[in-house]
């Protein structure tokens, strides 16, 4: 059965080594299959504008305690009522396997628990055009917004297309 566990800046190696195992996921979104020697650090702890590190959420994805991706989640972003998904990853081998589908329902099923927490009206996330997982989103109930904007990052140059969902 797949878990969700937050976890917290000090656990970077765990991010590391989850970043480092999909390597496709690098270079679809960094133009480059290297991780970068931060990038654990800098998942647990970079916010976006205007946000407070308690909207901050890194959930690690877990079946029989073996670590199997990571999600970063920022609560009220870009406003209230909206859980912003800034990072969905599965270890590359575990792709197209289900595991995605399993863990995305964990993570509904975690918002749904804690809505003390989590004010959730809707889900937001932006996929880049270079990745192509949007027939992963599509299939979980997202639909695009209509919304989008140039990504830029070394040599990789595309789209960040924005998607949401209605949820209650």
């Amino acid at each position: 059965m797949i878990t969700l566990k937050q976890i917290f800046p000090g656990q970077e190696k765990i991010v590391q080594e989850l970043l480092e195992s999909a390597p496709s996921f690098q270079q679809f979104t960094q133009g480059t299959k290297e991780v970068s020697l931060s990038a654990g650090h800098e998942l647990l702890t970079e916010l976006p504008p205007n946000c407070e590190s308690n909207q901050k959420y890194v959930l690690l994805i877990e079946e029989n305690e073996k670590n199997l991706g990571v999600i970063d989640l920022i609560d009220g972003y870009p406003q209230k009522g909206t859980v912003y998904i800034g990072l969905f990853l599965l270890r590359e081998n575990l792709q197209k396997k289900n595991t995605g589908r399993l863990a995305y329902v964990a993570l509904e099923d975690f918002i749904q628990k804690n809505k003390i927490v989590f004010k959730a009206e809707k889900l937001r996330l932006a996929f880049l055009e270079s990745n192509p997982v949007e027939g992963f989103w599509l299939k979980m109930g997202f639909v695009r917004t209509g919304e989008s904007k140039p990504y830029l990052s070394g040599e990789l140059k595309t789209t960040a297309i924005l998607m949401e969902k209605n949820f209650s």
